[in-house]
């Protein structure tokens, strides 16, 4: 390999700082040895990364484009570093967990303060992210576990679901409609709607529900996200048909939508994991399927090895909407000596 993690880093931190002397502070290390090893890395890679300009180095239309590529090397390297430190540490100190924005503060952040409780030395690591991230951020371990309030069909994939939700209606409290203890989608015909696009996948929802209940409703506003159709409904722009979840902590009415009264629009939220042989290998081979959740587990293999199962979130049955996620959260293995019952 002629451009070398020790170059990629020197350049990095050129690139940041924009001067050797400033790269040199960085890294704690000497001026001359910067210099050097920039030097060195242009002559073995042949091109000229920095014009030198009154003293300081501005970066050529290389360096840039090369800057990209080491920036993503240089994350992925701290992500390995993370991860070394935490097996250092014991086989339950990190979870790494990925959600739809709406789930967030309703459904993921109380298991995750449910799940700190129970196992105080659990390291979390939480973001949010769209759905057509997921399948990456799974696969790639960038994540432990994916929760999302639609199923992603990938071969690779296991999706489990475990709990339920329902599309509402989002509206003014002065609103006309405010009254009604349910909406049907007729009642949103003559009104000024502000929907999701038809192209992701509660737009898809939307628009199979107004089928099947035969109503054409208006689009003033199309948006991609749940927060963006709330805060234009919160404007007086429109109506808004969203998930429950994203409403929930919003100052707004909020009855149910459905094709007709008592008919609600409603949908499955799923934990999405490496399928069993995707964990296999990741783990070191053919060992036994053994599902944990809230922490990593080990089980020593038939040959002496260690094998490290990514933790995920885990409900063996539905759980009603009213149920505190974290109850659905247990410890379930085939091998009765690592059997613990309930996280």
């Amino acid at each position: 390999m002629r451009f070398k993690l020790r170059q990629m880093e020197v350049f990095r931190a050129v690139m940041l700082t924009g001067s050797i002397n400033a790269a040199a502070k960085m890294l704690y290390v000497s001026q001359p040895a910067i210099s050097k090893l920039v030097s060195h890395t242009e002559t073995t890679l042949g091109l000229r990364l920095f014009e030198r300009v009154k003293g300081r180095l501005i970066p050529t239309a290389e360096a840039q484009a090369l800057f990209r590529e080491v920036e993503q090397v240089y994350q992925s390297a701290l992500r390995v570093d993370e991860f070394a430190r935490a097996l250092a540490l014991g086989p339950a100190s990190l979870l790494r967990i990925s959600c739809s924005p709406s789930l967030a503060t309703t459904i993921v952040a109380p298991a995750i303060v449910e799940l700190k409780r129970r196992l105080p030395g659990l390291r979390v690591d939480w973001h949010t992210t769209l759905m057509a991230e997921m399948p990456l951020e799974v696969l790639s371990k960038t994540v432990d576990v994916a929760v999302t309030s639609m199923p992603i069909e990938h071969e690779h994939l296991e999706v489990v679901p475990f709990m339920r939700g329902r599309m509402v209606c989002a509206l003014p409290p002065n609103h006309p409609l405010a009254a009604q203890e349910r909406i049907a989608l007729a009642d949103l015909q003559a009104q000024p709607m502000i929907l999701f696009r038809r192209d992701i996948p509660f737009g898809t929802v939307i628009v199979h529900a107004c089928q099947q209940a035969d109503v054409d409703l208006t689009s003033v506003v199309d948006v991609t996200r749940a927060d963006q159709a709330l805060a234009l409904v919160r404007g007086g722009l429109g109506l808004a048909i969203v998930d429950e979840f994203a409403a929930q902590e919003r100052r707004l009415c909020r009855p149910p939508a459905g094709r007709e009264p008592g008919n609600d629009i409603d949908f499955r939220l799923f934990e999405i994991f490496a399928a069993i042989g995707q964990r296999q290998a990741a783990d070191g081979g053919d060992l036994p399927a053994c599902r944990t959740t809230g922490a990593a587990h080990r089980r020593p293999s038939a040959r002496g090895s260690i094998g490290l199962r990514r933790p995920t979130f885990h409900c063996p049955r539905e759980i009603d909407k009213n149920t505190h996620p974290a109850e659905g959260f247990e410890r379930k293995c085939r091998y009765s000596h690592c059997h613990s019952g309930r996280a």
